[in-house]
């Protein structure tokens, strides 16, 4: 939200978070796509609470992760 003279703007953004298990240890991550998202309504119908997610990590450190590696999918809802 920014207010730029008499100009009010407002940016939505979807915020999605999950936790996932490796070798026994537990990390969480908030990435959901290697692109921009650009449709929020949509990727928060993807992952509503308490949804069952795959998660994509690098394996040498898990805290590289994301929920979706085709860059495009966020942007096409």
């Amino acid at each position: 939200h920014t207010n730029e003279g008499d100009q009010v703007t407002v940016t939505k953004a979807a915020v999605v978070e999950y936790e996932f298990t490796v070798a026994g240890r537990t990390w969480r991550g908030n990435r959901v796509s290697l692109g921009e998202s650009a449709n929020t309504d949509a990727t928060l119908e993807r992952y509503p609470v308490g949804t069952i997610v795959e998660v994509f990590y690098d394996p040498a450190d898990p805290r590289n992760c994301v929920l979706e590696r085709d860059p495009w999918r966020g942007r096409n809802g």
